[in-house]
């Protein structure tokens, strides 16, 4: 009977196996648009779906291929070896994965296969597949580096011996094949035990009978007896109890004893459990291990699979083990068990799950409490307001009656025109101001007078009033002058909108400011007339005010900036005027007047500038100077003219000193003798002295003569000089 089951078993396996290659080996173009072989990859796993870690390592390593590159395409297939009860039974399991690769009756081959696990590699290696299948690459993740030679003999034995192992690269045979290594964290492990529980007696290790918890429970033992001798190990099968026994049995372990674990994930317990796999532990009970996490393999096998389609042989690149191991601990686990002071102690930890802050635990009754409090205040606040509001209605209520007469009062005397409309236009109520722009009108136009059939407004009056709140129009009628604020207000009970028109009389204003208009223009006239130039000038904001003799005096255009206005005066002037200015901001000066010159089209001009600083409120942006300037070319004209005459005055009585110096010097001597022989020639009787006499008197009288003469000539000269 034994035998007929066992030879019904191959049957199926034989048959299976040659489906499974048949449908892999004959594939044709998959269905699904884009893929092809070259962007194909198949995961395979070892294990089921359940298994935490292995699961969690697949979708990593799909994830990170995404990210590498987003045009390959993945399946995921799950072994679930290490759950059935016989080798044959695991095989059929293998070729069953290998059947769920398929996408309906079609499998394109992959272009690389990826195995989570040593189990479904040690299967492959020995399914003996053919054609395109030896070529394709293998990336064999989490593996140890020494396996079974013989994959059946586990099942024969039940026990793992050292001359049954193999070095993983030695089991490669023909096929192309790298991977990473699990690294043995045993030692690390039970070390990071004894630290959190110095004196532990006793490990249980609670195995599922699978492949990989049994091949780690022979390492554990290889420890234990090498280097933790006076630790006892208890093992616990979950092949030999069920649940229900083994939570019983982890719940009544004895203190200083600590549960370690592969793949099984206990409930309950009363002691500290520790793993050799990342199972994220998120209760109160698993501490945690040294291990490395699911990205970590997920990120290696990325990169050693970019390297294979970047053309590198497998066989070229040797498997690695992982370097970033971590001790992870819950940090939860680690409080229930007291055992958080001793895990500060180790180096190169990382701690997860930590517990929730004291508000985050009690989040609910802190919430119910602030809302009870919000409740309670926001009654108390409401139940003030709502007294408070009532005596301000009341209040309110007083204060409006004082109101409405005091507005009545003041409607029926109010010195502007109101009119009420309703919404078409119509005339519903006004006061007797208004009679200010009915009055102007005529009969006709009263009697049918209507806001938006009247001709008094332009024609776009409703529509203005249908986009503003308020309009406002000015209004010229019969030599009168209205400015009319119109303003919608709702019609109670109603969504229509009324309106308010108010009417102000400006006729006198109007006249007011054409008058005023007409003085400034006098006055505008008459400083233009004499050429008398007047500015204002903020020297803070570089703003003003001129007039157009400013302007014209200085040479520039009306529309010149005021930091130009002064680009035709001599530089020297400028500085003169902006030193003033600046002394001026600082209070060391307030008045300037000089004399200036303008160079305008080639000719100069002198102008009186004068400058006076009138406010200063530097901190308020404004410091005024105003000024003058007047065109006063005329005035040194009539100066140089009188500089002109003075000078030929002073010219003039030179001379005539010059004139009366030489007939004092050359005179004198002739007219000396002159009278001296006139005077002997009278008292003397000899003739010949007297003949003598006249001669000498003669010559004198022509050298007289002759000097007066040339005297005369002399002042003729300079006096036509100085004319000229």
């Amino acid at each position: 009977m034994k035998m007929l089951k066992k030879l019904i078993c191959f049957l199926i396996f034989i048959q299976t196996s040659l489906v499974a290659i048949t449908s892999v080996a004959e594939s044709t173009p998959h269905e699904r648009k884009g893929l092809t072989q070259e962007n194909f990859v198949m995961i395979f796993s070892s294990y089921s779906y359940n298994n935490y870690w292995a699961s969690s390592v697949a979708k990593e390593i799909q994830k990170e291929l995404e990210k590498a590159d987003p045009n390959i395409f993945m399946r995921i297939t799950y072994a679930d070896i290490g759950s059935r009860e016989s080798f044959i039974s695991e095989r059929l399991g293998m070729q069953a994965a290998f059947s769920k690769g398929r996408a309906k009756r079609d499998l394109i081959i992959p272009s690389t296969l990826i195995f989570i696990g040593e189990e479904a590699w040690m299967f492959y290696r020995i399914m003996n597949l053919r054609q395109r299948w030896d070529t394709i690459p293998i990336i064999v993740c989490g593996t140890r580096p020494m396996i079974l030679n013989d994959y059946n003999a586990f099942y024969k034995k039940n026990k793992f011996e050292n001359d049954d192992m193999i070095p993983i690269v030695n089991s490669k045979r023909h096929l192309r094949v790298t991977g990473i290594y699990k690294p043995n964290n045993t030692t690390r492990t039970i070390e990071m035990i004894k630290t959190l529980i110095p004196d532990v007696k006793e490990l249980t290790y609670i195995s599922t009978g699978n492949y990989s918890d049994e091949y780690t429970l022979f390492l554990l033992k290889n420890d234990l007896v090498t280097f933790f001798s006076d630790i006892k190990l208890n093992v616990i099968r979950e092949t030999v109890l069920n649940a229900d026994s083994i939570n019983k049995a982890l719940t009544n372990l004895p203190e200083k004893t600590a549960v370690l674990t592969q793949s099984y994930q206990p409930k309950q317990t009363n002691v500290p459990v520790f793993t050799f796999n990342d199972h994220r532990p998120n209760n109160d009970f698993v501490v945690g291990g040294f291990y490395s996490q699911q990205n970590d393999y997920a990120l290696k096998v990325a990169d050693l699979l970019m390297k294979i389609r970047n053309g590198e042989n497998p066989n070229n690149i040797p498997f690695e083990y992982l370097n970033n191991n971590h001790h992870y601990l819950n940090k939860t686990a680690l409080e229930r068990f007291g055992l958080l002071g001793k895990a500060k102690m180790l180096d190169d930890t990382e701690f997860i799950n930590k517990p929730p802050s004291f508000f985050v635990r009690n989040i609910r009754t802190l919430t119910t409490i602030t809302i009870a409090l919000i409740i309670a205040f926001a009654f108390v606040i409401i139940h003030y307001f709502a007294k408070r509001y009532q005596l301000k209605l009341l209040k309110s209520h007083d204060e409006y009656k004082k109101l409405y007469t005091l507005f009545q009062i003041i409607y029926d005397n109010i010195p502007v025109g109101i009119i009420h409309f309703d919404a078409k236009g119509n005339v519903i109520n006004r006061n007797s101001e208004s009679d200010l722009i009915f009055n102007v009108m005529d009969f006709e136009r009263q009697k049918k007078f209507n806001l938006f059939e009247t001709d008094l407004f332009n024609n776009n009056l409703k529509k203005d009033l249908a986009n503003n709140d308020e309009v406002i129009v000015p209004l010229d009628l019969n030599s009168s002058f209205f400015q009319i604020i119109f303003r919608k207000i709702p019609e109670k009970g109603s969504i229509n909108e009324n309106i308010l028109a108010i009417i102000i009389d400006k006729t006198d204003l109007e006249r007011e400011k054409k008058e005023a208009d007409l003085l400034s223009s006098i006055f505008d006239f008459a400083i233009n007339a004499v050429e008398l130039g007047v500015s204002e000038y903020n020297f803070v904001s570089k703003t003003g005010y001129a007039s157009k003799a400013w302007y014209k005096n200085l040479g520039i255009k009306e529309d010149t900036p005021f930091d130009e206005i002064f680009s035709n005066v001599r530089h020297e002037d400028v500085v003169k005027i902006q030193t003033f200015w600046n002394e001026a901001t600082q209070k060391k000066a307030k008045h300037f007047d000089q004399n200036i010159i303008v160079e305008n089209q080639g000719k100069a001009h002198w102008l009186r500038f004068v400058s006076q600083q009138r406010i200063h409120t530097s901190k308020q942006g404004f410091i005024q100077f105003v000024g003058l300037c007047i065109n006063i070319d005329e005035l040194i004209a009539r100066e140089q003219e009188l500089l002109s005459l003075l000078r030929k005055a002073k010219e003039s009585d030179r001379l005539k000193n010059e004139f009366v110096a030489n007939l004092k010097n050359d005179i004198r001597m002739p007219l000396d003798h002159i009278i001296k022989y006139s005077g002997l020639i009278i008292n003397s009787e000899n003739k010949k002295d007297k003949n003598q006499y006249n001669k000498i008197l003669q010559q004198n009288n022509e050298i007289l003569l002759k000097l007066i003469h040339e005297t005369v000539e002399k002042a003729k000269i300079k006096s036509e000089e100085i004319e000229k």
